[in-house]
């Protein structure tokens, strides 16, 4: 004869599996609440590294126009200094000319070059990369650089 559990026993069969579930739903709530704290977290590390990445793509966008606009300076600046080479050359040969006109002779006149270095003071200038040389060159021949 099988014995049937008597309902006393179905009863607290019944409970136990209810206390299980229940202790699974627990376990699970808190597993849930854990995701989303999880997720707040990612979600706030992913904002603040986007709004990062914006601030540095705005940087760099105004570095490019910084950029742009002193490559427009510089070739400005080499078309004047262009210009200004050709105007010195100009006025060197006229000057030149009159004085020679006046009857000056050519091996009387000051070089148009450095004799110790050789070329032009341009040409010397131009050939200085130290950003500091170029200022001490340039302060030593100050005077006959702007009358070049």
């Amino acid at each position: 004869m099988s014995a049937t559990p008597s309902l006393l026993e179905t009863f607290r069969a019944s409970i136990s599996d209810k206390a299980d579930l229940q202790s699974q739903i627990v376990g699970l709530t808190e597993r849930a609440v854990s995701a989303e704290a999880d997720r707040d977290l990612l979600q706030t590390q992913i904002d603040t590294h986007l709004r990062e990445q914006a601030d540095v793509i705005e940087a760099l966008t105004s570095l490019r126009g910084d950029l742009e606009g002193a490559r427009t300076e510089v070739t400005r600046l080499s078309t004047d200094l262009a210009t200004a080479r050709a105007a010195a050359t100009t006025v060197a040969d006229q000057t030149i000319e009159t004085v020679a006109a006046l009857g000056f002779p050519a091996a009387d006149l000051p070089a148009s070059t450095d004799t110790a270095t050789g070329g032009s003071l341009a040409e010397q200038f131009d050939a200085i990369s130290d950003p500091a040389a170029r200022t001490a060159f340039y302060e030593k021949h100050r005077t006959a650089i702007r009358g070049l």
